[in-house]
């Protein structure tokens, strides 16, 4: 049975340091085994002493409440179906992103009343470690993309209204696809935006704001790395066209841009040597 703790001493190198940790059996229940597996996709760093899990194959989300200690483990499906996992043995989905199944849910007790950002996760008891075993550490959720409309984007008019997208390659399967989309855009240095062959579909209601990105097969398939199986909604225009990413948000505006400006640095850390990624409106039928 899985183990969650929260404790120092479980670093030799770092003995005051508070970690938190879980201990499973990789023969055990099937979600342990699930983990087991994303030990062959993760990066090992044996200067850092753990395994890294990437934040786009999988993420632990812990909670505490009343010293209850909570450690859900989800993967993403397309990762869970490559490694040859039986998916349909994991009903819950995550609420954050619904491409990703629950594979683990461990509790306990703790003392402490925080829990630190990442979770490690051991295959041998903790008392039982051997000297080169490297644990895998998982990232925290995944932070969602984040949909504006506003003035004081364009560098050449102030008060134009954008309808910006703002991704982090690294959070998810279609962050990272839209990423790659642009590696292999057009520049264009005179109006300082790169023109991508993917489009945006944007929807406004109530003051709620909906992007829908979407990406032709064939363009995705133009890029090393992206699988496509990973991304199962097509597009009701074009049934080439897979939906890669959705973002949600609200506006005062009632009105908005027919063009979406996508940015891989947070606003508010923009220079002028960065270039958004124009997406036009959805192609004419």
């Amino acid at each position: 049975m899985p183990e969650v703790v929260l404790r120092a001493g479980v670093d030799p190198d770092e003995p005051d340091e508070v970690l938190l940790a879980v201990v499973i059996d990789p023969e055990g229940s099937p979600g342990e085994q699930a983990v087991v597996e994303l030990g062959d996709r993760s990066a090992v760093a044996e200067e850092d002493g753990v395994c890294y899990v990437q934040q786009t194959d999988a993420w632990a989300d812990a909670r505490l409440e009343d010293g209850v200690l909570t450690v859900d483990i989800l993967i993403y499906e397309a990762v869970l179906e490559h490694r040859g996992v039986d998916v349909s043995v994991f009903p819950d989905r995550s609420p954050r992103d619904q491409e990703a199944v629950r594979v683990l849910r461990v509790t306990g007790t703790t003392t402490h009343d925080t829990v630190p950002d990442v979770t490690l996760v051991y295959m041998s008891p903790l008392d039982e470690l051997e000297e080169d075993e490297l644990p895998l550490l998982f990232a925290p959720p995944p932070k969602p993309p984040e949909v504006l409309v506003r003035a004081g984007l364009d560098p050449d008019d102030a008060e134009a209204v954008r309808l910006a997208v703002v991704i982090d390659p690294e959070e998810s399967h279609g962050e990272w696809a839209i990423a790659m989309i642009g590696e292999h855009c057009h520049v264009d240095e005179e109006n300082r935006v790169a023109r991508t062959d993917a489009w945006a579909e944007s929807h406004l209601e109530n003051g709620a704001v909906t992007v829908d990105i979407l990406v032709s097969e064939a363009t995705l398939r133009q890029v090393d790395d992206i699988d496509v199986t990973a991304f199962e909604e097509r597009s009701p225009r074009d049934p080439d066209a897979v939906l890669v990413l959705r973002v949600t948000g609200t506006t005062t505006h009632d009105t908005l841009p027919d063009e979406t400006f996508v940015y891989l640095t947070p606003l508010d850390q923009l220079d002028e040597d960065d270039r958004p990624l124009l997406l036009g409106p959805p192609p004419k039928a």
